[in-house]
């Protein structure tokens, strides 16, 4: 129960305080903002950029900005998404704002997509869809989407931008443009490299803009839990597609699965779900990488243990097959793999064969 406004969910805390911390991106949420309020839906704005732009905080900040106004906000998450639009029913999502995240790079998933959208959402809904690289001609070319899509690309923190983060993270503003020279203003490292300077670290400047995130500074901001079962859970996350407390519990935390749920809720590179909590992913890859170099022995060990806790719990085969995704022999297989495939609860066969 909530009392003098105070939140009363965790997650309506990191809510807050994502919030709190969010700048910038005025022209997209204008955009959005001005779609919601046009008297004749539908309207569809989609926004794209590399791993770590800031693409999910935008949607996050649209659907606080939604829903404040008064508006319904469905968030579709992309690995649900075929069974979310074959359970549809139009009414529910009437004048609602309809936010994709995590847009596939798959041409064939994307024409699926153009697709079976209009099929399952109601005539007067809003959508806001993001995704790594801006769509193709199976939306561009056609008649239809392109009366109603606009495409926008994301670009990193302008200075005044990362100004403007900084004072909201509580730093002392004359070292903003230092920081921005170090980050390029890309807003996720911006945000890792924020956080590990509020736990007095040193971190590495990028090597250069625009080009790919150094794995090394990425698993060197992120790899500074606390304690070794902290670390665990860190690697077990990176691993996942998502977690809870319970998967914690059966991989690697047993009765501290709670505390470090929570410390990895408030994580900058984390973000909760329907499924649980996923770590971005250029976060989850760099964790991933460095594990495997440092110690691959461990590596297989988690793997077994969430294969074991998959299989026990029934969960879809698609979650065994991601936490298998760095593995040679499965992960070209993992894109046509079924989502919706249970596993069978049978004792886990070892995994030395794989290895």
């Amino acid at each position: 129960m909530s009392t003098h406004g105070a939140p009363s969910l965790l997650v309506e805390h990191l809510e807050r305080a994502r919030a709190a911390r969010f700048v910038g991106r005025g022209p997209e949420l204008a955009h959005v903002a001005a779609m919601l309020a046009d008297p004749d839906p539908p309207r569809a704005l989609y926004v794209y950029g590399p791993g770590g732009i800031g693409k999910t905080e935008l949607l996050r900040e649209a659907g606080r900005r939604a829903r404040a106004a008064g508006r319904a906000v469905v968030e579709l998450d992309v690995g649900a998404l075929p069974r979310a639009l074959a359970d549809a029913r139009p009414a529910d999502w009437a004048d609602a704002l309809v936010i994709v995240d995590d847009v596939s790079d798959s041409e064939t998933e994307r024409r699926w997509l153009a697709g079976r959208l209009p099929t399952a959402l109601p005539a007067n809904v809003t959508l806001l869809m993001a995704g790594r690289t801006a769509l193709g001609a199976d939306w561009t070319a056609d008649a239809g989407w392109s009366a109603l899509l606009v495409q926008r690309a994301l670009e990193p923190f302008d200075l005044s931008e990362t100004r403007a983060f900084v004072a909201r993270c509580g730093l002392a503003d004359d070292g903003a443009g230092e920081l921005h020279a170090r980050t390029y203003g890309h807003p996720l490292v911006l945000a890792l490299v924020v956080d590990a300077q509020q736990r007095g670290e040193a971190v590495e400047p990028l090597a250069a803009p625009g080009g790919p995130l150094d794995d090394g500074v990425l698993a060197r901001i992120a790899d500074t839990p606390p304690t070794a079962g902290h670390l665990a859970a860190l690697r077990v996350a990176a691993l996942a597609r998502a977690v809870d407390a319970g998967l914690l519990a059966a991989t690697s935390s047993g009765d501290d699965a709670a505390a470090h749920l929570a410390w990895l809720s408030g994580r900058p590179y984390a973000r909760a779900t329907a499924d649980g909590l996923r770590l971005h992913d250029l976060v989850r890859e760099a964790v991933v990488t460095a594990l495997r170099a440092r110690d691959e022995g461990e590596y297989w060990r988690l793997v077994e243990a969430l294969l074991r806790a998959y299989i026990a719990r029934g969960w879809p085969a698609a979650d065994a097959f991601f936490a298998l995704r760095q593995h040679p022999g499965f992960g070209p297989m993992r894109p046509w793999l079924a989502e919706e495939l249970p596993l069978a609860p049978t004792p886990a066969p070892h995994l030395d064969a794989a290895r």
